[in-house]
């Protein structure tokens, strides 16, 4: 599987492998060798710090900073082969320790605790495998309202929108911009319509 790793960290030195790797979910709880792991964690946030742009780190600086070897021969399949494949490889290993834990659990008499922990860590290990086009996570956020806040600065002048009277909620999001959709969700009775009703 070392070979699935590498096709990842050379597809990762290109703009258009990034974006699509990136996109694809790849986490570095997927990349098993430390080393490449490491490489992984280093040119992803090398990436994403400088806006999800055109900057790469190149092979030879992976090369030389972690010891990845990109002469290890890899096969010519997509590179979405690869990703599925070290994703599968996570999905199997994350299923085997949750349903060891669970054997473990039952064993000391903790009958009431196992359903709740394969709930929570069935669920944990799935939202690890999502693909990153199809949410955003918490860590996501203020990268991206940043990329946000400076588009809408060069393109109006201006980064801030209508505050919500909130202080904490507006220095977070900048209040709401012309032409935005903001929405409100949130449990039934946890004070949706007080909060709009606050900020109108």
């Amino acid at each position: 599987m070392a070979d699935r790793e590498i096709e990842i960290l050379s597809a990762i030195t290109t703009p258009k492998g990034m974006r699509q790797v990136y996109g694809a979910g790849v986490r570095p709880e997927h990349i098993f060798d430390p080393k490449n792991r490491d490489a992984f964690v280093f040119a992803v946030d090398a990436w994403t710090s400088d806006g999800l742009g055109d900057h790469v780190v190149g092979k030879e600086t992976l090369e030389e900073t972690f010891g990845v070897d990109f002469s290890i021969p890899h096969g010519r399949e997509p590179l979405a082969t690869s990703i599925d494949a070290i994703k599968d490889r996570f999905r199997r290993q994350q299923t085997g320790a949750i349903v060891r834990e669970a054997s473990r659990l039952m064993a000391e008499g903790k009958h009431d605790s196992v359903l709740p922990y394969l709930v929570d860590e069935a669920s944990a290990a799935s939202w690890r495998l999502q693909d990153r086009s199809s949410f955003a996570t918490t860590d996501d956020l203020p990268r991206l309202r940043d990329i946000y806040n400076r588009t809408l600065e060069s393109s109006t002048g201006d980064r801030f929108g209508a505050p919500f009277g909130f202080p904490e909620l507006d220095d977070r999001i900048g209040g709401i911009r012309p032409g935005e959709l903001c929405v409100v969700a949130g449990y039934s009775g946890v004070g949706k319509s007080n909060f709009l009703g606050w900020s109108a």
